[in-house]
């Protein structure tokens, strides 16, 4: 796949960065060349030799309202200095696989106003999509399956959990998951179901993160963690697992979700990208 819009991060992740030094200088007289167009970003290729990359979904800066971490105390908010809200993107992630290309949630969609699936996007091309693995089903993550009414990604396999589809198809308010029904039944031919544990296609693992919704998923692929929703405030949440956002589901289960992932990524030393990390959407743990 050709990238006309690629930006080299200036702060890759240690563990990325010695890999890297020679497509850091390519990136950097692309992002020099090309800066009125910059709209995807490679962040490093994994152990695995995987290419992946980071687009944002979201214009400008995005910060996630005070309001909605209520069990943040005034005062740390203020030591943080987040009282006009918490650093935030909305994002999804390619993963590059031989010729094709593997999708880590689809974002907002065009219809609201999401970036990620249009064409702006250079060099993206969605027709080499054959695997789209799902983190969970609210609308910022899967807004992105349908363009019109339509698929996006006709002829892709996508991975979901079976907990997370049992939810909304089976339990949740038929008027509040219309979005997630007409999703999951317009690709109910390109299903596959997962539970947590399974090895999936690409070299990508499942792993147990529910509390944000009943079967929010984590998925590794080699030395890289894709969290989806895990924390929406990173730069609060990372020394502060206990707090939850008011998006989560179940706070206590998320919070419990939190600290085992933040565990597993420090005693593995693996990056994590998420689906509302700040720019450059990739951390260290």
């Amino acid at each position: 796949m050709k990238h006309s819009a690629i930006v080299a991060l200036a702060m890759l992740m240690a563990s990325c960065a010695a890999k890297n030094n020679t497509n850091q200088e390519s990136a950097d007289e692309a992002a020099s060349a090309n800066a009125a167009e910059l709209t995807s970003t490679v962040i490093c290729r994994t152990d695995d030799g995987s290419q992946l990359i980071w687009v944002k979904d979201n214009e400008g800066d995005k910060k996630m309202d005070r309001k909605l971490f209520p069990d943040a105390s005034d005062e740390l908010i203020s030591e943080l200095g987040f009282a006009d809200g918490v650093p935030s993107s909305i994002s999804v992630f390619y993963v590059e696989n031989n010729d094709e290309w593997m999708l880590f949630d689809a974002g907002l969609g065009k219809n609201m106003g999401g970036k990620a699936m249009t064409d702006s996007v250079a060099g993206l091309d969605r027709s080499k999509v054959k695997t789209v693995f799902l983190t969970h089903f609210h609308l910022d993550h899967i807004g992105g399956m349908l363009v019109d009414g339509e698929k996006t990604y006709p002829d892709a396999k996508v991975y979901v959990c079976k907990n997370e589809y049992d939810y909304w198809m089976k339990e949740a308010d038929e008027e509040s998951s219309k979005m997630q029904r007409d999703v999951m039944t317009k690709y109910n031919d390109n299903l596959v179901f997962f539970n947590w544990g399974d090895e999936l296609p690409g070299g990508v693992k499942a792993i147990e993160a529910p509390g944000h919704t009943p079967g929010h998923t984590v998925f590794q692929k080699s030395n890289v963690l894709i969290i989806g929703d895990l924390m929406h405030g990173y730069d609060l949440q990372k020394d502060h697992p206990e707090i939850s956002c008011n998006f989560d589901m179940d706070k206590t289960l998320a919070a419990e979700s939190r600290v085992k992932i933040l565990n597993y990524a420090k005693e593995n030393n693996l990056v994590m990208v998420g689906m509302h990390q700040p720019a450059p959407a990739a951390c260290e743990k």
